[in-house]
């Protein structure tokens, strides 16, 4: 959980940082794609995506009609790449990266199994909606 902003080298390489480094415990390298919201990019563990991916292809095979989407993104639009050295880097290919916006700097963000890597502006997009649903909620609400 949380997030993190890291920069990007001139390979558009980023590092994993220590605190999201768990979930990629023992995995030499990570699975790296859009996420379904087409302005960030999900990396995952090799074991978790293979997960997601089985059970998608379960549920497209027993006629989930949603399932069928969501294969084709997971097993078209995603790349496997090593995890480089101690320092945990991972390079996002260019044509994700622009997908994303990224260019010099990312922010990561722990969601469970995975990472979410958003550009730093459209991160703030994202805060901003998270903030102005809560705020007519945190009003009247016994959770603020």
């Amino acid at each position: 959980m949380g997030n993190v902003r890291v920069a990007c080298d001139e390979r558009l390489r980023i590092v994993i940082p220590s605190e999201h480094a768990p979930v990629f415990e023992g995995s030499p390298e990570v699975v790296i794609g859009p996420a379904p919201n087409g302005r960030s990019l999900y990396l995952f563990p090799p074991p978790a995506w293979d997960g997601l991916v089985r059970r998608l292809r379960e549920a497209r095979a027993a006629g989930d009609p949603d399932a069928g989407p969501f294969v084709r993104l997971y097993t078209s639009l995603y790349r496997r790449e090593r995890i480089q050295g101690s320092a945990r880097r991972v390079s996002i290919h260019p044509e994700l990266a622009a997908l994303a916006g990224i260019q010099d700097a990312a922010v990561l963000v722990g969601s469970d199994d995975r990472l979410a890597v958003w550009s730093e502006p459209a991160w703030r997009e994202r805060v901003s909606g998270v903030l102005a649903d809560v705020l007519p909620l945190a009003e009247h609400s016994r959770w603020d």
